[in-house]
């Protein structure tokens, strides 16, 4: 089946608050670029400052600046830093406790790791996250969506969201 990509870094898509939906019966609809998923600040509590005291891992919180030079195909929503200048990540979608999308981490040279399962298996088993990394050749990260575009084929739902 043919593959399409579909860059959800858009400004457009903010109306949609995250949720676009792209059905095509002769091609598989692939979410790609790079997000941040960041929470309230006012939700930083003791058990977020554990994660970094104990584990190294930052959630990202809306009072936060966070510069991220690459576009992720498929998607990476970045969710946490760790203080090497890591990212960690959920690959194919959003952010979410419950959904089983795998989790990555990205390492400052920008090798890619796989870290866990899914969100929920991440938290519940995070201590010694950074030796469980294992080799992710699922995700290709690239200097802008133009030069995924080289290598992958997007499709344009910019004119149904202006109707």
């Amino acid at each position: 089946m043919k593959r399409l990509f579909l860059d959800v870094t858009n400004s457009n898509y903010d109306g949609a608050n995250g949720a676009i939906c792209v059905i095509r019966k002769d091609a598989e609809i692939i979410q790609a670029g790079t997000t941040i998923y960041s929470m309230p600040t006012e939700l930083k509590d003791e058990e977020y400052q554990k994660f970094i005291d104990c584990y190294d891992i930052h959630f990202i919180f809306d009072n936060m600046a966070l510069n991220v030079d690459f576009y992720a195909v498929p998607r990476v929503d970045i969710m946490a830093v760790d203080s090497r200048g890591g990212y960690i990540g959920t690959v194919g979608g959003l952010t979410d406790i419950e959904s089983e999308f795998p989790i990555c981490y990205i390492d400052k040279s920008r090798k890619i790791f796989r870290i866990a399962d899914n969100f929920k298996n991440f938290v519940n088993d995070c201590a010694d996250w950074k030796k469980q990394l294992q080799p992710c050749d699922d995700v290709k990260l690239f200097s802008s969506k133009n030069e995924a575009a080289k290598e992958y084929e997007f499709i344009d739902i910019d004119p149904l969201l202006r109707k």
